[in-house]
């Protein structure tokens, strides 16, 4: 295993098919801690993926920061949504889902495809996946506006 953390990028850069955010990410972190994902509650979740989150969080600009806390606000657009379990998501969901949408701008490779961030292939049998695992699913450099931020 490279990187205990790879499925969480995965399902930030969309390579797992969503359904609910914090039904999949149980089972992904219960997958990672070895344990059954009913025994993963909302707290391990924000957590876990706030954790792979701030060294991204702590290379952002001041204005970029700033634009990450304060689409903290329920109803507030971002570029990325993950699903949550009622129409109106808890603070946790949307803490969870920014934090997501860091990842999946998270850059795993430079420009020269150089590894910045190793990670393991989606697994097909913790939740299905969008990318048949050929060399042509490559994951994609991260958006510029985000800038390079690396782990």
């Amino acid at each position: 295993m490279k990187n205990p953390n790879s499925d969480i990028f995965l399902y930030a850069k969309n390579h797992y098919v969503t359904n609910v955010m914090m039904d999949d990410l149980r089972v992904i972190i219960g997958k990672r801690n070895g344990i059954a994902p009913d025994m993963v509650v909302e707290m391990n979740i924000v957590r876990i993926v706030l954790g792979v989150t701030l060294p991204f969080l702590r290379q952002m600009s001041d204005g970029s920061l700033m634009q990450f806390l304060c689409n903290l606000s329920p109803g507030d657009e971002w570029p990325y949504e993950y699903k949550a379990k009622t129409p109106t998501p808890t603070f946790d969901e949307i803490l969870v889902s920014r934090c997501l949408s860091v990842l999946a701008l998270a850059a795993v490779r430079d420009d020269k495809g150089n590894e910045l961030i190793p990670l393991d292939p989606a697994d097909p049998l913790l939740l299905p996946h969008k990318y048949n695992g050929t060399k042509g699913d490559a994951i994609e450099v991260g958006q510029p506006s985000l800038g390079q931020l690396q782990p």
